[in-house]
């Protein structure tokens, strides 16, 4: 499993985002692997793929112990979606650190 760099708190996610996370999300960043990597590892240990409704390239879902994880590169850095409770909440919760990071690091 590869090592996140960062974990953001949801005190920490909402004061760069304003977006409030629900239940146990945690948002992170890390210089690792691809999101395609990551994906894999969730597969292989039981996890469903499902298609998110997010517009971010090769971002990857999964589904797995009826919580919801998003995978997602931008530049050299893994950002991702842990445990969200819901599909819609991870979603939320992608677009926000999507568009926030990607502003933050100069990504369109």
């Amino acid at each position: 499993m590869p090592k996140k760099e960062k974990i953001f708190s949801r005190r920490d996610f909402f004061k760069i985002t304003g977006v409030a996370g629900a239940g146990s999300i945690v948002a992170s960043m890390g210089k690792i692997a691809s999101a395609a990597d990551f994906h894999k590892h969730f597969i292989t240990f039981g996890g469903k793929d499902i298609k998110p409704d997010v517009a971010v390239k090769d971002i990857k879902m999964i589904e797995i112990m009826d919580t919801f994880d998003i995978m997602f590169s931008l530049n050299s850095y893994l950002v991702g979606v842990h445990e969200a409770p819901t599909k819609a909440q991870a979603e939320e919760v992608a677009k926000a650190l999507a568009q926030t990071l990607g502003e933050m690091l100069g990504v369109k």
